[in-house]
């Protein structure tokens, strides 16, 4: 289901974030990477399947210290109820990246993700 995308929100939640990013910068990279890369043990594949909203991904070994960054942004995203879970969390790697100095990262929102936690586990 495509989302459309409310600019002053986009803008607004950057905002916010990179408030929040300054001082935890590695713990959120760290999340950001974790949360866009999941294996699924499954089809033995990997990619940005969304898993780690699910406290059964979050709970897992290799993601030790993502519920510090998924702690901290929960009362941001509860602001902004246009963007989903996932692309929440895409935002919060873009603003990763950028506050670090990086490369402009194109945001796009609409990516498809697992129903389950089945497909991680």
């Amino acid at each position: 289901m495509s989302r459309q995308l409310d600019r002053s929100s986009y803008f607004f939640t950057r905002k916010e974030n990179e408030k929040l990013f300054h001082d935890l910068i590695d713990v959120f990279c760290c999340h950001i990477w974790h949360f866009a890369d999941t294996y699924d043990v499954c089809s033995k594949t990997r990619g940005p399947f969304g898993t780690m909203r699910f406290r059964a991904e979050q709970s897992h070994g290799a993601n030790n210290d993502n519920d510090i960054a998924i702690r901290l942004l929960e009362p941001i995203k509860e602001q902004f109820s246009t963007l989903s879970y996932v692309a929440f969390h895409q935002l919060a790697g873009v603003v990763a990246v950028e506050v670090t100095r990086g490369s402009d990262v194109p945001f796009h929102p609409d990516r498809e993700v697992s129903q389950s936690i089945s497909a991680a586990l």
